[in-house]
């Protein structure tokens, strides 16, 4: 199970843990009011009765003070900024001018896992030239070549992009996929109005899309990306 973390701000102290639905998902939800230490106390108590309970990642929403979730790992948007490449290379298409079928894009990561194999098969179809900063490159280069005809040596032409499961590896601009994904490189998404409307009154943060996502509540094609903090 998830949790979600919401802080009302100053006022009579008050902790909350219980399980209610949120977008039709199951969470436990902690609600605290107030601050102090008897507060800080009783937090730390309903986060260990949380883990206690299974919960691992949480939603937090934008106030609430991120010391306080100690033990808690938040919700990750890599997996959901993986489903949605395609639009996300529109989306710079057409609000930054990064028309990719002429250009060069780096890959970086760590390793070359199934989302990095996906990534650089979809961008062997996009964009001209595709080069790899990766371990295991030498067999994903051999697959783009047998597939695509697709060299991924980057032509020696500079990169216009840069997409990236690790640490950016040169200075073209960056579009982020990898783990601290969301918090490094902000977004926002936009999801069907009638869950919207239900999810009132919790913010629709981009953590909480994830998690949505992840729990099969809101489909990928209904996912719309709404702005992306991308310095081109």
């Amino acid at each position: 199970m998830l949790g979600y973390l919401i802080w009302r701000g100053e006022g009579r102290p008050r902790v909350t843990l219980e399980r209610r639905t949120v977008g039709g998902v199951w969470f436990q939800v902690l609600e605290v009011r107030g601050r102090g230490r008897r507060i800080v106390r009783r937090v730390r108590r309903a986060v260990e009765e949380m883990r206690a309970n299974g919960v691992r990642r949480c939603v937090a929403e934008p106030d609430w003070p991120a010391e306080w979730g100690e033990g808690l790992q938040p919700v990750g948007e890599e997996r959901l900024r993986c489903a949605i490449l395609p639009q996300l290379l529109d989306w710079l298409a057409e609000q930054k001018g990064l028309h990719l079928s002429g250009a060069t894009v780096e890959l970086t990561a760590p390793w070359a896992d199934k989302p990095v194999w996906e990534a650089a098969q979809l961008l062997s179809r996009r964009c001209r030239y595709l080069r790899l900063h990766t371990d295991g490159a030498d067999d994903l280069r051999e697959e783009l070549w047998r597939r695509y005809g697709i060299a991924a040596g980057g032509g020696g032409s500079p990169a216009s992009l840069q997409i990236c499961f690790g640490e950016p590896a040169g200075d073209a601009p960056a579009l982020l996929l990898g783990p601290d994904c969301g918090r490094l490189q902000k977004a926002e998404y936009t999801i069907p109005k009638a869950l919207g409307e239900d999810l009132k009154p919790y913010p629709v943060t981009s953590q909480l899309v994830a998690a949505l996502w992840e729990c099969g509540a809101v489909k990928t094609e209904e996912i719309r990306l709404k702005s992306l903090d991308f310095h081109a």
